[in-house]
């Protein structure tokens, strides 16, 4: 599987956040996930519908890792209707004025290959403002993408899918992707070890 950087940080369960019962607790420890282990560079993902932008903002601030250095991904959950609109909020409170990659998160919350395909375009134009460096998609799967790639300028550069032993996707799913440009990103890589 295709990753964007040798190192990646991973969510905490938002139950566990809500443990440290405070935001400084929350910044901290996002502070060292930014720091994390020696590296060249480190990726953070802060999807706001996760709760983490503005506690990962606030960690990167406070680190001395210079931004070229880091590898940042943030997703569009909700907001579909007006996707050029929606990375502001996101780059407000993660204080950046671009992200690394932005993802078109969960289709099902618009449901019509038109909301897809609108929103695509959508995220064309992000890109296009210099708001992200890259543009993709998470947990498309493949009615979903064909309708995007019907219309699109730009084919995503990446699909984040969750993807393990017991939840391969390799048969036909995988393999398409790949002839169609766009590499898979795992999520829950170690779920059955982890749920067992």
């Amino acid at each position: 599987m295709a990753t964007p950087s040798q190192w990646q940080a991973q969510l905490v369960p938002q139950s566990k956040l809500q443990d440290a019962n405070s935001s400084s607790a929350r910044v901290r420890h996002w502070g060292r996930l930014v720091q994390g282990p020696p590296r060249r560079s480190s990726e953070s993902q802060a999807p706001d519908s996760y709760g983490t932008e503005r506690e990962v903002g606030l960690a990167i601030q406070q680190s001395s890792i210079p931004r070229e250095k880091l590898f940042i991904t943030t997703k569009v959950e909700d907001g579909w209707e007006d996707v050029p609109a929606a990375p502001d909020a996101s780059l407000e409170k993660l204080q950046l004025e671009y992200v690394d990659f932005y993802l078109l998160h969960n289709p099902y919350v618009i449901g019509s290959n038109e909301g897809i395909q609108a929103a695509w375009k959508g995220l064309e134009t992000v890109k296009a403002q210099g708001k992200a460096k890259s543009i993709g998609i998470s947990n498309f799967q493949r009615h979903h993408t064909e309708a995007l790639l019907e219309i699109c300028a730009i084919k995503p550069v990446i699909n984040q899918l969750e993807f393990h032993p017991y939840l391969q996707r390799a048969n036909d799913f995988v393999p398409w992707m790949r002839e169609q440009g766009i590499e898979v990103s795992s999520f829950k890589t170690l779920a059955p070890i982890t749920l067992a």
